[in-house]
Parts: structure tokens; C-alpha cells; sequence
């Protein structure tokens, strides 16, 4: 997983273009941020067509994007955001199933809450 800071998100987006980025919001000493990160690094190797990121967030560094749950995983393309999942879902499988879905064309939202 690639680590992006905030400030160089918009930067990297652009250089993305139209390829589909998974963008993992986290935070430090958040202990579903660190289980979703390690389930996003445990999956990335099925989904050849989407980049995954991680952009740690503070209370300074907050996006205007962002929704407001951490962790969060939103999807980009071409700089615009084309799903969100919020929160941790009670089975990761939800998260799986929303990259299927957009890696076949299909954008999805989960909620966690």
C-alpha cells in the first residue's frame, strides 16, 4: 500500500488520471484504521486495476472530501470521488465485494454504522 500525505493527495490524484485509487483515510493509534489496513494489504493482489493508499488524517490534516468516520476507504477517478465506505464493517467481505463491484463498473457505498 502506498502512503500519500494530505497535502500531496490532489498531486497524485491528477497523476492517476482516469486509473481507479482506493484511498484508505486512517489514523494513527486507530485500532480499526490498522485492521482495515491490514486487510486492504492482505487483498490488494486481486484487484489489478485499483491502486491502494493510505493518507493518515489528523484533527490539523482533516480533507474537505472526507467523510466523518475514520476509517474510511474512498475511490477516485480522474480526481473525482466515485465511492466511499465508511466506518468498519462488522465483516470485511463488505469491503471486498465493493472492490469487485467497482473493478467491474459497479460503484457501491457501505456504511458501518
Amino acid at each position: 500500500m502506498i502512503q500519500v500525505a494530505i497535502e500531496n493527495l490532489q498531486a497524485y490524484l491528477k497523476v492517476r488520471g482516469e486509473n481507479k485509487t482506493a484511498v484508505l483515510l486512517s489514523n494513527e493509534g486507530c485500532h480499526h484504521c490498522e485492521e482495515l489496513r491490514d486487510h486492504l494489504e492482505s487483498i490488494e493482489s486481486n484487484f489489478k486495476d485499483i491502486e491502494f493508499t493510505e493518507v493518515a488524517i489528523t484533527a490539523e490534516t482533516h480533507p474537505l472530501f472526507a467523510p466523518p468516520v475514520i476509517p474510511s476507504v474512498i475511490g477516485f477517478e480522474d480526481s473525482i470521488r466515485v465511492l466511499e465506505g465508511s466506518g468498519m464493517p462488522e465483516n470485511l467481505l463488505v469491503v471486498d465485494n465493493l472492490f469487485k463491484k467497482w473493478e467491474s463498473g459497479d460503484g457501491i457505498q457501505y456504511s458501518a454504522g
